[in-house]
């Protein structure tokens, strides 16, 4: 069955349509808060506003920001710019986090294995194999491995 499409599923998705003058106010509708944000935006009058956005803060701040932005296009325009910024950089905060994240994983995994073949080498070692042929299975190193040796050598000595 093939996927659907964008648009198929935006047509599944639409939100009902209303026409913001054929809603009407009344108390029960008041106290839905769905319901007040289309009042509030239809609102004809700062005094209609005032009385929806009354008590609600994000309602009060947008009228705040509505009555600000009414006032002179330069700072509109200033706003938009502003509001612009904030979103690029919470987006690029948000993506060097991720970025972050995976790279300290990698990071993580590459010390868990490097770890992983010390345990290896260790074991090794104690078997009797030699330096180069424990280099060769587990990749590490002529020096890591001689360390690893004596460590082990050092241990057996210990009282």
């Amino acid at each position: 069955m093939p996927l659907p499409t964008a648009a198929v599923l935006l047509e599944q998705r639409a939100p009902p349509q209303v026409e913001l003058p054929k809603l009407r106010h009344s108390a029960a509708d008041a106290e839905r808060r769905r319901v007040r944000w289309l009042l509030f935006l239809s609102a004809l009058t700062p005094y209609q506003m005032e009385q929806l956005a009354k008590g609600d803060r994000v309602m009060e701040k947008a009228m705040t920001a509505q009555e600000f932005l009414r006032q002179d296009e330069q700072m509109r325009m200033l706003y938009e710019a502003r509001q612009e910024a904030l979103h690029d950089y919470a987006s690029a905060m948000h993506n060097a986090e991720e970025r972050g994240r995976r790279e300290g994983l990698r990071e993580s995994m590459r010390e868990g294995m490097r770890e992983g073949m010390r345990e290896v080498a260790i074991k090794l070692v104690r078997k009797g194999m030699s330096v180069s042929e424990v280099e060769e299975l587990t990749g590490l190193s002529g020096p890591e491995v001689e360390e690893i040796r004596r460590s082990l050598d050092g241990a057996k000595t210990s009282p």
